[in-house]
């Protein structure tokens, strides 16, 4: 096997586990009564984890094939498989990733908080991600979204706009790939969209449009990680983020 494909398989199986942890940890969106009436829980469980994992093999598989075109990586894994542990890289991921992380963690759960005045209880309440356990944050969001969303489809919209706009360039011009993480926190913030609609009753135009933005702001610090520190760093910074989001929770819940 070579580098690459023993990269791209860590990438699944380590996504697959975010997946699987969001079985053991109830989601707090209303489901139909028709629905629960139709399928047991554990049916139910499973079902959930289809589309995510369909959707997590076609995004590795895109990446697999495309980020080696467009200068993206994975060095601290591709490193590992070729029997070296980079160090000195970890710690600049690790450092850089937990600071942006958690600064960005922390803002997001701030603004949020308090933007009662136009924003539905459900989502400024402190108890908004309740039922979702610390754990699945960290996996389903630290690393499976981010296999999706940046080493997948980022690398996607990247690569298509360089043969699209960029085909003198013997390889992606900066623009190209700030227009890629663009495209990707866009698509970050869409896809965080039918959890709102789960979760709360009435969806505001402007709610829509705040959850699109906010999650995009960090879908953009996300996607510059992946582009100049690797997708370890950018899975560091969302574990740092949740990190940040549960630390303001916990103090808002004690006061």
């Amino acid at each position: 096997m070579t580098t690459q494909f023993k990269t791209s398989l860590a990438l699944f199986i380590l996504g697959l586990t975010g997946i699987i942890s969001l079985v053991f940890s109830p989601l707090p969106i209303k489901i139909p009564d028709e629905i629960l009436a139709k399928y047991s829980p554990s049916t139910l469980s499973l079902l959930m984890m289809v589309q995510p994992a369909v959707l997590l093999f076609i995004a590795v598989i895109i990446g697999k094939r495309l980020t080696p075109r467009v200068n993206l990586s994975a060095p601290l894994l591709k490193g590992l498989f070729d029997g070296e542990f980079k160090r000195g890289l970890f710690k600049e991921q690790l450092k850089i990733g937990s600071l942006l992380g958690f600064s960005m963690g922390l803002l997001l759960a701030f603004t949020t908080y308090l933007s009662t005045s136009f924003l539905p209880e459900e989502l400024t309440s402190l108890n908004a991600s309740t039922g979702i356990s610390p754990i699945a944050r960290f996996l389903y969001g630290g690393i499976t979204e981010e296999v999706l969303v940046r080493w997948g489809f980022m690398s996607l919209f990247v690569w298509a706009c360089w043969k699209l706009f960029g085909r003198r360039a013997n390889e992606p011009t900066p623009a190209i790939y700030w227009v890629g993480i663009f495209l990707a926190a866009f698509l970050f913030g869409i896809g965080h969209l039918p959890a709102v609609y789960g979760l709360v009753e009435t969806v505001t135009p402007l709610t829509i449009f705040y959850i699109i933005v906010a999650n995009m702001a960090f879908g953009i610090v996300a996607g510059w990680l992946f582009w100049k520190k690797g997708i370890e760093a950018a899975i560091i910074a969302h574990v740092f983020a949740h990190i940040g989001m549960i630390v303001v929770e916990f103090a808002g819940n004690t006061i």
